[in-house]
């Protein structure tokens, strides 16, 4: 069986070779693909169904991705890529297609293993530099190819503090021939979101105005410049609302679906040096279109008909005699039935806007503490006056009867 397996390996890197001279062999990660095994953790092993590509540490999502991630905040890891069979044909070089997830300073190390057997015993390693450009080619050179070997590259990567945020790659190449790096692409400085924005689409860009944050929602920072406008950062940050972006930094800029605008940090993002202010302007149901994509604002006297979702979940409010499509994508408490004046984010889903809820608060400003609890019963608030079921970790108002207290949970 061993056998046969081998000579399916060599008719497979061979036909690769007849019918172009570059790639010998190569595994891409889509959505949905049927090329290898489901996996949905950090700490498994698993490998593609010819059982040429073998991989530990590395998830799919239940090949729920168009790539595959690791970095694991259980713990240390120490993520592998392999040749499962060996390759009959000198490798020359190896290039691994870094997708949009990527924390260079998260990777300890890398290494490149050439041996002469699957158990990687009496291997030659060569210390690799850790990529550090997201959406681009990380080209790893050979040092001395040789037909009949196996390939592994090893990442170290320290305990996380979020999953699958380290590295991502959406493809693995084997060359036969020598691949020659990309010259560097030149980025375009741009002084505010509007000169952002008037780039294509995938433009490398240094930004070099100050954002800041209006709202944070782990990965998506929704942030605006000096002259009011906003667009969406994505990216592993720490930030919290009010900081401040400094200049400076580098990014890709992405029309996301074509409604979307982002910016996607080449590497880490700059930590916060400052505070500014942000007050939600008030928009009337009836201004609020697509072209308002990404800005935070309030709208006052929403009417909702009944309580509003707990979990991701679309609703409808109604204000001024317009109904709003409203969604609790960021999981929300649900508060009861009521008129509310309302924080959103703007994002658009099939050509109309999408209001996810940052925020409710009692319209009018009522005070909690004119709120009554029957006796005996204990009721919870936010500091918007706004009733909370469930309250978890934070500040609020506990009324119980004609008594209002606040507590900490």
């Amino acid at each position: 069986m061993k056998k046969f397996l081998l000579s399916l390996a060599v008719l497979a890197f061979g036909a690769n070779v007849m019918m172009a001279e570059e790639p010998i062999a190569s595994i891409e990660f889509t959505k949905n693909s049927t090329e290898y095994a489901k996996v949905g953790g950090y700490n498994k092993e698993w490998s593609s169904n010819d059982g040429m590509w073998k991989f530990s540490a590395f998830n799919n999502n239940n090949n729920g991705w168009d790539f595959i991630a690791a970095g694991w905040k259980s713990g240390d890891s120490t993520p592998t890529i392999a040749s499962g069979v060996v390759c009959p044909v000198e490798v020359s070089s190896i290039v691994i297609t870094i997708a949009d997830r990527l924390t260079p300073s998260a990777l300890s190390s890398a290494v490149l293993y050439v041996a002469d057997n699957a158990e990687f015993t009496n291997s030659t390693s060569t210390a690799l530099t850790v990529p550090t450009e997201k959406n681009s080619d990380w080209v790893i050179d050979v040092a001395s190819p040789a037909a009949n070997k196996f390939y592994k590259i090893e990442f170290s990567i320290p305990q996380q503090t979020d999953n699958g945020k380290a590295i991502s790659i959406s493809k693995i190449a084997l060359y036969k021939n020598k691949v020659t790096a990309p010259d560097p692409v030149e980025t375009t400085s741009v002084k505010n979101i509007k000169e952002v924005i008037a780039t294509a689409s995938g433009t490398k860009v240094k930004v070099d105005f100050p954002l800041t944050v209006a709202f944070k929602n782990f990965s998506n920072v929704f942030a605006f410049d000096a002259n009011g406008d906003f667009i969406q950062v994505y990216g592993s940050n720490n930030y919290e609302v009010l900081d401040v972006i400094p200049a400076g930094w580098e990014a890709t800029y992405d029309f996301y679906q074509s409604t979307t605008p982002e910016l996607k940090p080449a590497g880490t993002l700059p930590a916060s040096t400052a505070k500014g202010e942000f007050t939600p302007k008030t928009v009337a149901a009836a201004d609020i279109t697509t072209a308002m994509v990404n800005q935070v604002v309030l709208i006052k006297n929403v009417v909702l008909a009944e309580a509003s979702p707990a979990d991701k979940a679309n609703f409808t409010g109604t204000a001024d005699g317009v109904d709003l499509s409203l969604r609790n994508n960021y999981t929300l408490p649900s508060v009861e039935a009521g008129t509310y004046d309302i924080t959103v984010v703007v994002t658009v889903y099939q050509n109309a806007p999408s209001l996810y809820v940052t925020n409710y608060a009692v319209a009018g400003g009522s005070a909690v503490t004119e709120i009554e609890a029957e006796a005996g019963e204990a009721v919870y608030f936010n500091l918007q006056g706004v009733k909370v079921a469930n309250p978890e970790k934070g500040l609020y108002i506990k009324v119980e009867g004609d008594k209002a207290t606040k507590v900490i949970f």
